[in-house]
C-alpha cells in the first residue's frame, strides 16, 4: 500500500506542469500525498461520519 501511494506521489510530480522546485507545484502534490493517504487510512472512519452527518440533516 506504501508503495502505491509512494508511486501515485511520483506520478503526480512527473505530471506537474510546474517544474519541481517550483513550491506551490510541490505543495500541491504533497497535499494530494496526504489527501490520499488519510482517505486510504480513515476511509471506514469517515463513510460512518458521512452515513451519520446525512440522517442529521
Amino acid at each position: 500500500m506504501i508503495t502505491w501511494i509512494v508511486q501515485r506521489f511520483t506520478v503526480a510530480i512527473r505530471n506537474e506542469n510546474m517544474p519541481i522546485y517550483d513550491e506551490y507545484g510541490a505543495f500541491r502534490a504533497f497535499a494530494n500525498l496526504v489527501l490520499g493517504f488519510l482517505m486510504i487510512t480513515n476511509f471506514g472512519r469517515i463513510a460512518k461520519w458521512f452515513v451519520k452527518w446525512n440522517k442529521e440533516e
